[in-house]
């Protein structure tokens, strides 16, 4: 017979587990139609913002302050004030079954960060616009039938560069989810020296200053990086790929290579295709974007469209730097980057001056440090440090945007 504690300690995990099941199911609930309201009262990109800015700071941290400490009970009222988005119940079971003796606190931390707080549980996706953005990215992993497969199909402001390397990765340091598939930012790079449009284009991050609409087509294999130039549109004309819509249009500014498994050049508009992916807005494009079996269209026409460029958002020390220098020459700011060596930087990048550096760094190579090696004892150098370079410029910004009320010029 089982000692009376064990039998009360039993008889506490089978109540536990209830619960959990309870308050999944109702958070789940909550989760969504706090994410309704949020929208209608905030709007889906204010919303959005916030939770990614979220996402981001908890990827950053190692400690949750305001996780709570007084048992299993705080830690579910936690939970379901988070909303358990896109926690399966296997994970539950496994959290439950192989976390027993784990500091709760520890569990609960790694719990939510991994599962829990995540902008894709409120409608959003961190790195995708709804409406606008430079960039289309159209991802097309090999078949699993004899259909098209298309797994993202969305708008981006983020440079190719940025996006395909965006990737969550849990507190044990797996990926759950790599933007860009693997290997792709490698074969994007090798296409731009077959664009000979682009003045010394050897840089991913130098597709932003180009006058003109990006669409960035990978495949598990290959890349293929199109511009099309201001007033294409991307229609529901049937069984015409965007790249006979664009050549009717002659609209094409270049493409990097024309390949046969490239949906931008072989999908036709109603064709049949099967989507899939890890949120519904990796697909938003779509007019069918759910999972499952579908014709390939557009939800509106698609339009490449022009205006006086806003300044970008500052993201870090170098960039806040080059933001002051383009200033101090009229110019609004448009790229900052890191070069190995300063003949790396070519002849439209300049190097940072020292007058811009921040007041928390002495010199201008600070702000490019090189990742420490964890098995390095031996203090980094001066030879670790890149050199810092601004990219000024005020010309026009070109984005793809959603437009309900296109008609054919």
């Amino acid at each position: 017979m089982k000692p009376l504690n064990d039998q009360k300690g039993s008889s506490v995990l089978i109540i536990i587990v209830v619960g959990v099941i309870i308050i999944l199911i109702a958070g789940s609930l909550a989760t969504v139609m706090m994410s309704r309201i949020a929208q209608d009262v905030l709007g889906q990109s204010v919303m959005c913002d916030t939770f990614c800015e979220m996402q981001s700071t908890v990827e950053e941290v190692t400690t949750l302050d305001f996780m709570p400490s007084h048992g299993p009970t705080g830690t579910f009222i936690f939970t379901l004030g988070l909303g358990p988005a896109g926690l399966a119940g296997s994970k539950v079971w496994n959290w439950i079954v192989g976390e027993v003796g784990r500091d709760r606190e520890d569990v609960a931390r790694d719990l939510a960060i991994d599962y829990l707080i995540r902008p894709e549980g409120m409608g959003c996706y961190c790195g995708v616009s709804d409406a606008r953005g430079k960039y289309i990215h159209f991802l097309t992993p090999g078949p699993s039938s004899t259909r098209p497969h298309v797994a993202e199909f969305h708008l981006t402001e983020q440079t190719p560069e940025k996006h395909l390397q965006e990737e969550i990765i849990d507190t044990d340091g797996n990926t759950i989810f790599k933007h860009g598939g693997y290997g792709q930012k490698s074969n994007c790079e090798d296409e731009l020296s077959k664009i000979d449009e682009l003045d010394n284009g050897e840089y991913l991050a130098e597709l932003d200053i180009y006058p003109g609409c990006i669409i960035l087509s990978t495949t598990d294999d290959n890349c293929a990086i199109w511009a099309f130039d201001e007033t294409f549109a991307i229609t529901n004309e049937e069984g015409k790929s965007i790249r006979e819509q664009a050549e009717e249009q002659d609209k094409i500014i270049f493409a990097s290579t024309i390949r046969s498994d490239d949906p931008v050049n072989s999908l036709g508009i109603a064709e049949e295709i099967e989507a899939s992916g890890r949120h519904d807005s990796q697909r938003m494009l779509l007019e069918h974007y759910e999972e499952g079996i579908h014709p390939f269209q557009v939800y509106l026409p698609v339009v490449c469209k022009s205006e006086e460029r806003t300044e970008r958002r500052v993201q870090d020390p170098l960039d806040r730097a080059c933001r002051e220098q383009c200033h101090d020459g009229n110019t609004l700011l448009w790229a900052s980057r890191c070069f190995e060596g300063p003949e790396d930087a070519g002849e439209i990048y300049r190097p940072l001056e020292e007058d811009f550096l921040p007041e928390d760094y002495d010199e201008t190579r600070d702000l490019c440090p090189v990742e420490d090696d964890e098995n390095e004892e031996e203090e980094s150098n001066d030879e670790d440090r890149g050199y810092p370079f601004c990219l000024c410029n005020t010309p026009r910004s070109y984005s793809w945007e959603l437009d309900e009320e296109y008609t054919e010029i």
